[in-house]
């Protein structure tokens, strides 16, 4: 499934998409609850990312961490392997959703 369909399917004022590659590095993001540049280290955000690198070592496609606490707030964190192959190359990268807890 592409960004842009889990965008539309479950995008709300309470969620945020953020995709990164191996190295942590922020591709793109929608800024619905966290202003995050683009080409910066999502480890350089918080300090709960700094460990961000293990999870592309999981075989599992889909991890789900929940009552995270970032900045004050309670959040779930998905971590969804995505894998592309643009022109002729391989890239793995990570799509993190955010949901805040109301």
């Amino acid at each position: 499934m592409a960004m842009h369909e889990l965008q539309r399917d479950y995008s709300t004022k309470d969620l945020q998409f953020i995709s990164i590659d191996k190295q942590g590095t922020i591709l793109t993001t929608d800024q619905q609850l966290f202003e995050l540049k683009k080409d910066s280290s999502i480890k350089s955000f918080h300090p709960f990312f700094e460990g961000i690198d293990t999870y592309f070592l999981e075989k599992s496609d889909h991890i789900k961490l929940e009552c995270v606490h970032l900045n004050d707030r309670v959040f779930d964190i998905d971590f969804i392997k995505m894998m592309m192959i643009p022109l002729s190359s391989f890239l793995e990268k990570e799509l993190i959703s955010i949901i805040e807890y109301n």
